[in-house]
């Protein structure tokens, strides 16, 4: 995944990758519903930006990569 921004708390997020062990990872504030899955729910208990880390491990050889999730509350509309 590249640098997101979103309107609200919560998004989902795929790695695309060929085989191996994967983590996500990032700040405690951050919740990753699914660490070691392809696609996981990433969710922020409050606003801002946070770093998300992923790490993918195929036999004796690691990567890793890292990018930028903006969480935003979503726009209120009062009628």
């Amino acid at each position: 995944p590249g640098d997101t921004t979103l309107c609200s708390l919560s998004g989902s997020f795929d790695a695309l990758w060929q085989g191996g062990n994967i983590v996500w990872s990032s700040d405690p504030a951050v919740s990753i519903s699914a660490p070691n899955s392809t696609v996981t729910q990433i969710s922020a208990s409050d606003p801002g930006t946070y770093i998300v880390e992923v790490n993918i491990t195929s036999g004796n050889c690691t990567t890793t990569d890292f990018f930028q999730v903006t969480f935003n509350y979503p726009p209120l509309v009062t009628i």
